[in-house]
C-alpha cells in the first residue's frame, strides 16, 4: 500500500465568505488550516480536520502543505 505524501501534513486552504454590506454583497478570502488525515485510494481528495475539530472534504489540489 502506497502512502499519500500530504497524510498527517499540516495544510492550508482557501475559502470564499460571502458578506453582506446593506445591500451589497461582498466576497472576502479566508484562509484556513488543518491536518489531513485520510486520502482517498484515487488521491483526488483528502478528509482534513481544521483546527476548530471540524471535518472538511478538500480536491488535494486545492491544498498547500506547510510543513
Amino acid at each position: 500500500m502506497i502512502t499519500h505524501h500530504l497524510l498527517n501534513k499540516r495544510v492550508s486552504w482557501n475559502t470564499l465568505e460571502k458578506i453582506r454590506l446593506g445591500k451589497n454583497v461582498e466576497y472576502v478570502r479566508k484562509m484556513n488550516f488543518g491536518v489531513v488525515r485520510d486520502v482517498t485510494s484515487c488521491g483526488g481528495l483528502c478528509l482534513v480536520i481544521d483546527d476548530n475539530e471540524e471535518k472538511h472534504e478538500i480536491e488535494t489540489a486545492e491544498l498547500d502543505p506547510l510543513d
